[in-house]
């Protein structure tokens, strides 16, 4: 997988959504639930180099998995990694 600024940007964003409730687990398990976005990232690197599919693997728990629950929409999603963007 070639590390662009957006898989960068998917992986920040996961990770930091992910982590405010760092008692998150997968089910049954003490495996914390960002391995679940990360690993569909890796497996869509493996079946393609498209940045914005590898991307969308990544977020793609982003907006169900935000607590409180509907605090996160496509909107502000989209609104969050341009600000990211911006700050490179």
């Amino acid at each position: 997988m070639v590390y662009t600024k957006i898989i960068q940007k998917a992986i920040t964003f996961a990770i930091k959504i992910h982590e405010l409730d760092i008692k998150k687990r997968r089910k049954g398990t003490e495996i914390p639930y960002v391995t679940h976005p990360l690993t569909v990232g890796l497996t869509l690197a493996r079946v393609t180099s498209d940045e914005n599919i590898i991307a969308a693997g990544l977020l793609h728990d982003t907006i169900e998995d935000c607590e409180p629950y509907g605090s996160m929409t496509k909107e502000l999603l989209a609104r969050n990694l341009m600000q990211m963007s911006h700050a490179w």
